[in-house]
């Protein structure tokens, strides 16, 4: 059973809330209020670190050393939209939630929950552009097709990631069978009649 009685795991999940916080600021209606409008980067961003999150937070219940690479922040316990805002220049603009470099495996995971969380973007374009959700896949239709080309070159480094942090060839060859049919599944549904 997975332990979630170590410090790290809160320590992840605290980090999680703040991302999932910051993603409030996707929405069209909060960034009217405070007169922002995100970039296709920052958007990519917000869901790049939030899948990467969610990764290590889950695979953290497993390796507890995987949550050393998050960074211990303080929640208030009430934010106001303004207050977000700061957030999301303090962990994304200026810094980073995630320590990069620090451990080869959680290196690996964050990529591959950056991947998941991406594709899981392009399959709710239709959904977030009725509820008013930005996301890089909806603010620039560009983006879907410049990330569907570039797919192959995202196994490549998940491959490499996974094979730099001592895993096997065969592990390797298994994470990414999953990954392709996770990505066909998710654009059949996206964009075939798979619903």
């Amino acid at each position: 059973m997975p332990r979630t009685d170590h410090i790290g795991f809160w320590k992840v999940l605290k980090a999680m809330h703040v991302i999932q916080t910051i993603s409030l600021m996707q929405r069209v209606d909060a960034q009217k209020q405070l007169g922002l409008k995100f970039s296709a980067k920052d958007l990519y961003e917000i869901s790049t670190v939030k899948g990467g999150l969610n990764a290590i937070l889950f695979a953290s219940m497993i390796d507890t050393s995987l949550a050393d690479t998050v960074i211990d922040i303080e929640f208030p316990p009430v934010l106001s939209l303004k207050e977000v805002e700061q957030m999301r220049q303090t962990y994304l603009t200026h810094g980073s939630l995630y320590l990069r470099g620090h451990n080869r495996l959680a290196d690996a995971m964050y990529i591959t929950g950056a991947l998941v969380q991406l594709v899981d973007d392009i399959e709710d374009v239709p959904d977030d552009m009725e509820e008013g959700v930005q996301t890089a896949f909806t603010s620039d239709s560009r983006m879907t097709l410049t990330f569907l080309r570039d797919i192959p070159f995202h196994l490549r480094e998940i491959s490499n990631q996974f094979l730099a942090a001592g895993k096997s060839r065969e592990e390797t060859d298994m994470v990414l069978l999953y990954l392709e049919l996770y990505i066909a599944r998710k654009m059949l549904k996206r964009f075939g009649k798979f619903r």
